[in-house]
This record gives C-alpha cells, sequence and structure tokens, in this order.
C-alpha cells in the first residue's frame, strides 16, 4: 500500500495527515484506499471525509484485530506440548509457522524464544 500511495504522490496526506488544498489529490488518495478493499470493509469507511481520516479508521479497525492476533499467536506458542518423542519434529515446523505468521504481523520473534518454546515444549522422560 506504501509503494502505491508514493507512486500516485498521495502518502503524506494518507499516512500524515498533511494538509491539501488540492481536491483532486485528496480524491486520488480516497480512490486508491476505496479501491484496495472489499465492499464490507468499504461500507466501514464510507462516512470519512478525508484521505486521511479513511486511513485512521482503516488502522483503528485493523490495528486492534492484529494486536489480538500477535497476543493469542504468542500465546499458542507458549502452550504448545508434545505428548511423544515422535511429535518434536511436527511441534517444532507448528513454532517456525506461529513464528513466520508474526512475523506477517509485524512481529519479529528471537531465535532463543523459539529454542525455549522446543525445548520447553518436549515430553517428559
Amino acid at each position: 500500500m506504501k509503494v502505491h500511495l508514493e507512486a500516485i504522490g498521495v502518502y503524506d496526506i494518507v499516512i500524515d495527515g498533511t494538509p491539501t488544498t488540492d481536491e483532486a489529490k485528496n480524491r486520488n488518495a480516497e480512490s486508491a484506499l476505496y479501491s484496495s478493499f472489499s465492499e464490507a470493509e468499504t461500507r466501514r469507511i464510507m462516512h470519512c471525509s478525508t484521505a486521511h481520516e479513511t486511513w485512521k479508521c482503516l488502522e483503528n479497525a485493523y490495528g486492534l484485530k492484529s494486536s489480538n492476533a500477535k497476543l493469542e499467536l504468542m500465546t499458542e506458542i507458549g502452550n504448545i506440548r508434545c505428548k511423544s518423542a515422535k511429535e518434536v519434529p511436527l511441534i517444532a515446523n507448528k513454532i517456525l509457522g506461529l513464528k513466520g505468521k508474526l512475523k506477517a504481523l509485524g512481529t519479529e520473534v528471537d531465535d532463543a524464544l523459539v529454542i525455549s518454546s522446543i525445548i520447553r515444549s518436549l515430553p517428559a522422560v
């Protein structure tokens, strides 16, 4: 999205809320945002009057979802346990998959956390 907004010269209006008297530029920014979302998502932002207001509305709606998703993924990593030694490779792959999902949400997971999670998941001997 950032690249697209920069390419059409409206990034500063949308993200930073830089005021503009150029109504065409604001309409281009709003059009870029509206064209990127489904009809259901568009209904959520119809009341917004500027591109920046639209961006903030979307940020509030999806920021909360991603925060909750991050918390759920971190909790899942912490709760993983192996029942037998045969499950260790599967559990390790599952933890790495959760790490990838967190990265997609913008959260880097340290390798030390991954290793400690794998060790903690090991079955009791």
